[in-house]
């Protein structure tokens, strides 16, 4: 990875107007998107813990969720991993037509004690 040696100053404007971007083209209505950047932003500028957000369209793959949920924990922050499928693909118990999804859930956090461990 070729970082820079000195890291740029980005203005509040160009990142709300990136965010308003991003939410249009993944076909959120622009007054929507607008006061979503709004959120974003100012919650980026006035959080007293660090905070990310990040989202994914069209994957057909959630495998490493335990992964990515686990990221934040070297930072001290609480991961969070949700997917939500397009289509049903498993049925009811005993039933013969798909209606569950395969939505996976995975939170991520420190525990104070040594008593969720396993010995």
């Amino acid at each position: 990875m070729n970082a820079p040696a000195k890291a740029a100053r980005i203005s509040v404007a160009s990142v709300n107007g990136l965010i308003v971007d991003a939410m249009m083209k993944s076909g959120v209505p622009a007054n929507d998107a607008a006061k979503i950047a709004e959120l974003m932003v100012e919650a980026d500028l006035i959080a007293p813990t660090p905070m990310a957000c990040s989202g994914c369209r069209m994957s057909g793959h959630a495998g490493a969720a335990g992964v990515y949920a686990a990221l934040p924990l070297k930072a001290n922050m609480i991961g969070i991993y949700s997917a939500v499928a397009n289509a049903n693909h498993m049925p009811l118990a005993g039933g013969a037509e798909p209606l569950l999804g395969t939505n996976p859930l995975l939170t991520r956090f420190h525990s104070s004690g040594d008593h969720h461990q396993r010995g």
